[in-house]
């Protein structure tokens, strides 16, 4: 009997060094993903943040890919509002804001520039020069969750570093460090 004890007291430890330390994200965090105009939305699984909702809101952040700007230290991004972290699916929407959608426009206009100085060339003739303009614009951005104490304002995050400087979390940067257990 003492054998079987110290068996399944064993396969627990191992167990449980397997799985790492918590806290834990269980399961699959971001479900469902999309965008529209001036808007990217996420659908988040509550239930995996469980572990987080007595300290913690969860909110995005968004920004633009660019291989030249510090992710962290760039200011062209876009905070969601912050949510209670609750058991149930959350659609999250994350509208951009001035700073991303200045950066936006100004690569709008000068893609226009750009075709209407092509369609202008000498020599180059139409039967008739179209009135209108349809672009189809993609641009690549980049998604992160956040946890943010309680007592944080989403609006006084401007950069993605402000997230640790109020005493949040990152949490794709948690799981790299291993500070938080990514389960199944």
């Amino acid at each position: 009997m003492a054998g079987l004890i110290l068996v399944n007291l064993s396969l627990l430890i191992y167990e449980r060094r397997r799985r790492g330390k918590g806290p834990f994200l269980r399961g699959q965090l971001i479900i469902g993903s999309g965008s529209g105009p001036n808007v990217t939305s996420n659908t988040l699984n509550g239930a995996a943040l469980a572990d987080f909702r007595r300290e913690y809101k969860v909110a995005l952040v968004c920004g633009l890919r660019d291989d030249s700007v510090d992710k962290f230290e760039d200011t062209r991004i876009s905070t969601s509002a912050a949510f209670t972290i609750t058991a149930n699916e959350m659609e999250v929407l994350i509208p951009y804001q001035a700073p991303m959608l200045d950066v936006l426009n100004a690569s709008l206009v000068r893609t226009v520039e750009q075709i209407e100085a092509q369609r202008t060339k000498p020599g180059f003739r139409h039967k008739r020069k179209p009135k209108h303009l349809l672009l189809n614009y993609q641009i690549t951005t980049w998604t992160e969750t956040v946890l943010l104490p309680k007592s944080v304002d989403p609006v006084n995050i401007h950069k993605l570093s402000d997230v640790r400087i109020h005493g949040g979390k990152i949490l794709s940067e948690e799981i790299e460090h291993k500070r938080i257990t990514q389960t199944v």
